[in-house]
């Protein structure tokens, strides 16, 4: 088991102080290749969030979890200018089957906050 100074070592990562072209072009590419998706569902299936929803299989962990994302989410609902058509969220599926709980960012906030009151050099790897 690594130490922590181990963890952050194997952990550091430098990126470039500015976005080169070709990581802005590849960025692009994707982004618009998942909004055609998610829009085409949603026109063709007549998704809604919370009543007809689509997941999308991303990955498969080494321990045998599935990672999707799911839309449309909540925030293309929004019935002010704020809506979001291309909102989606994760899901992730144990390797039993069972799906987590959709967790908000404060649910998430919350682990992070959890693992720094016991854990303060943890928290250094994980803040960066």
């Amino acid at each position: 088991m690594l130490n922590v100074n181990e963890l952050e070592e194997q952990l550091k990562t430098t990126y470039p102080i500015k976005v080169t072209s070709i990581t802005h072009s590849k960025h692009m590419t994707n982004i618009e290749a998942l909004t055609q998706l998610i829009d085409s569902k949603i026109s063709s299936n007549t998704l809604v969030y919370e009543q007809n929803e689509e997941k999308l299989f991303l990955y498969k962990t080494a321990d045998g979890e599935k990672i999707y994302i799911q839309f449309p989410g909540k925030e293309s609902e929004s019935a002010d200018n704020k809506k979001r058509p291309y909102d989606f969220r994760p899901k992730i599926e144990n390797k039993d089957g069972t799906i987590i709980k959709d967790l908000v960012f404060a649910d998430m906030w919350g682990v992070i906050e959890e693992i720094n009151e016991g854990h303060h050099t943890h928290y250094k790897v994980l803040h960066g």
